[in-house]
């Protein structure tokens, strides 16, 4: 079983143009709304990898159809407590060279609405092997949310993998997260400089174990990704270049690191089955889904260099 948490969940709104110009107005081609946010996208992967898995977060209850409902018209169990508020909106708009996206704030997290939460955390992550914690943090929680959570994961005996930014990543990594996967943005603030390329990345990776995580993976886009776990450094490179909606790619790749965690799969094979998943998730339309075909193509391709 792997959890994943979504502390700040969404309606993802995608919009498809012919070409994103700013300051001016578009016609849009096609609209599609469904229940969105890191951690549900990261269900969303693992329901379509046939892994027993569960979604749970803070998220309004009112509404025509709640977030919990929409997952489970799509088979997925979703377990949300209780929050004042409206459910935030996503929106990217998606044209031929890649997607913008606008994400709302959410909601205030009130004191006694976490402590629920932190319930029905605890409840949820029994006999778990893994956790996941992905994605953006309600304003009102305070930077050391995904620090609690990975303590209380870790006593419940799974591990975690973390996929945050900022403040929230860096108070979590000294309890230390089996694996903690932040994009090359997301990176450069562990350099205070940009993370241009592969030896920069490296540096990163470096440092984010020396602040505690058990192992670290830095995502780079279309330059593919680098990861270390202890003294030892793999880069890997992804053949083909593919177009698409790139925002779902890193939830992918976090949702096959999980899977890779539970089944001890051994470092090389973890990296290129989420190297594989995450670039076919960039031909999908909407976040939270990839192309078993393209996996499958790309998978052979991919280059692992050991160092």
């Amino acid at each position: 079983m792997i959890v994943a948490v979504c502390l700040n969940p969404a309606s993802d709104v995608t919009y498809g143009v012919a070409d994103l110009d700013p300051h001016s107005s578009h016609r849009v081609l096609s609209v599609q709304r469904r229940a969105g946010g890191k951690g549900v996208n990261v269900a969303r992967v693992l329901h379509q990898l046939g892994i027993p898995s569960m979604v749970i977060g803070l998220a309004p209850a009112g509404g025509e159809r709640s977030i919990a409902a929409d997952l489970a018209g799509d088979g997925i169990d979703g377990r949300f407590a209780d929050v004042a508020g409206v459910l935030r909106q996503s929106v990217a708009v998606v044209d031929p060279g890649g997607a913008t996206v606008f994400n709302e704030p959410g909601p205030v997290v009130t004191p006694a609405e976490w402590a629920d939460f932190l319930e029905l955390f605890d409840l949820s992550v029994i006999g778990a092997d893994v956790v996941v914690l992905s994605g953006s943090v309600p304003r009102s929680l305070g930077a050391d949310a995904y620090a609690t959570l990975v303590r209380r994961a870790h006593a419940a005996g799974a591990r975690t993998v973390i996929d945050a930014e900022g403040p929230v990543l860096e108070q979590a990594l000294p309890v230390g997260p089996s694996v903690a996967k932040p994009n090359r943005d997301e990176a450069a603030g562990f350099l205070g400089r940009p993370v241009t390329g592969v030896e920069d990345a490296h540096e990163a990776a470096r440092r984010v174990i020396a602040a505690g995580a058990g192992a670290a993976i830095i995502s780079l886009g279309e330059q593919g990704m680098v990861a270390r776990t202890g003294d030892r450094g793999y880069t890997v490179t992804v053949p083909e270049i593919l177009s698409g909606n790139p925002t779902g790619a890193g939830d992918a790749l976090a949702a096959v690191v999980a899977l890779g965690l539970a089944n001890n799969e051994p470092w090389p094979q973890l990296l290129r089955n989420g190297a594989a998943v995450s670039a076919a998730a960039v031909v999908m339309p909407l976040a939270g889904e990839f192309d078993p075909t393209t996996a499958d193509h790309l998978r052979p391709q991919i280059r692992i260099e050991e160092s």
